[in-house]
C-alpha cells in the first residue's frame, strides 16, 4: 500500500508524506498552489469637470484647477477641447450655496453676472447660463461670467 509501512506485528503504519498529514502541510500547499491575481479594480472614470476658487482678479492660474471640488469651489469648468483655447464654467452646485450668499455679493460679482436680490432672504443659486474663459499664459481668464440668479 502507497505511503504505509508495516509494522513488526504486521499491522499497516501510516507514514507522513510530503504535503499529507505533517505540520506545515496547509503552508506548503498554499505556498506550492498557483494563486489567481487579485482582481484589478475598475479604474475611477477621470472626469473632465475641474473645479476652482472665485477669482479676484478675473483669472483662474493654471495651478488653482482641481480634480474634486473643495469647500471653497465654487466655478465647475469643462476640460476644454484640444487646440480650443475657450471653454466653458458654470457654478458649482453642490458647494455650500447659503455660506457664499451670506459672505457677500462682491465675491460673486468677480465671476458671475446677476442682478442683486431685493429680499435678501435668499439661499439658493439658480444657472441661467455658462460662462466662458479664454486661456491665458497664467491659466483662464474670465472673458464672459456666467448668468446666475437667486431663490
Amino acid at each position: 500500500m502507497a505511503g504505509e509501512d508495516q509494522s513488526p506485528a504486521g499491522q499497516p503504519v501510516p507514514t507522513a508524506t510530503l504535503g499529507q498529514g505533517i505540520v506545515g502541510d496547509d503552508l506548503l500547499s498554499e505556498l506550492t498552489q498557483q494563486a489567481a491575481p487579485a482582481p484589478t479594480p475598475a479604474p475611477e472614470p477621470v472626469s473632465r469637470t475641474r473645479y476652482a476658487i472665485i477669482p479676484e482678479d478675473g483669472t483662474i492660474k493654471t495651478h488653482q484647477l482641481q480634480q474634486r471640488p473643495d469647500s471653497d469651489s465654487y466655478l465647475e469648468i469643462d476640460s476644454p477641447t484640444e487646440g480650443i483655447p475657450t471653454t466653458n464654467y458654470r457654478f458649482n452646485l453642490g458647494g455650500n450655496q447659503a455660506f457664499v450668499i451670506s459672505q457677500g455679493m462682491d465675491r460673486l460679482e468677480n465671476a458671475f453676472s446677476f442682478e442683486k436680490p431685493s429680499n435678501r432672504m435668499v439661499s439658493k443659486i439658480i444657472q441661467q447660463g455658462d460662462g466662458v474663459l479664454v486661456r491665458t499664459s497664467a491659466g483662464w481668464k474670465i472673458q464672459e461670467k456666467a448668468r446666475i440668479d437667486f431663490r
